[in-house]
């Protein structure tokens, strides 16, 4: 069976949403800030070593959507999250408006998708926190989301990365709920 799925990658400008997706797809990183202007996508296929559980006669793929984060493009982002079923909201934690505008990206992500469909990344981990401890833990319990950190900057051979370990854990729940939506139809 051929199943493919949409991830989305949402929150404000330069949180390094497009650098996580370089670095995941081609593990290359550019210090050079590009903008995102409405938005960019590309696939992903999956293979078994990717992908343990993936059957044999399986294809496995996701789109994943790179959206604008500036404030201009907003009222866009919902329309280009439909049909996503994950969403990444991603911000700077050397960045504090960044983190402080999660609950309405959030709120944007939750118009489109379920709660649980949605992943909260804290991106440039290699930089100072900005953001205490106890403000990241007080966020997580009012979004009830648990916030996962990132470094686009390191290798994805870096412990610090945790880039792969953000998509590929993804991807593979995905493919769990494609088999599992497929298995309750048969």
């Amino acid at each position: 069976m051929d199943y493919q799925t949409k991830i989305s990658l949402i929150g404000d400008e330069r949180t390094g949403k497009t650098s996580l997706i370089l670095r995941f797809l081609k593990n290359v990183f550019s210090g050079e800030y590009i903008t995102t202007l409405g938005a960019n996508f590309i696939e992903k296929s999956y293979s078994e070593e990717e992908i343990p559980n993936l059957f044999k006669k399986d294809t496995f793929s996701t789109v994943i959507w790179d959206l604008a984060g500036q404030s201009n493009y907003q009222m866009i982002v919902p329309i280009y999250c439909q049909g996503s079923a994950k969403i990444l909201v991603v911000f700077d934690v050397n960045n504090r408006k960044s983190f402080e505008t999660l609950p309405e990206w959030v709120d944007m992500a939750k118009s489109v998708c379920s709660l649980s469909n949605i992943q909260i990344i804290g991106n440039k981990i290699d930089l100072p926190m900005v953001i205490s401890d106890e403000e990241i833990k007080q966020m997580e319990k009012k979004l009830k989301i648990h916030i996962e950190y990132s470094s686009a900057l390191k290798p994805l051979d870096d412990g610090k990365s945790n880039v792969n370990n953000i998509f590929y854990e993804v991807a593979r729940n995905l493919y769990r709920d494609c088999v599992a939506n497929k298995d309750k139809k048969d």
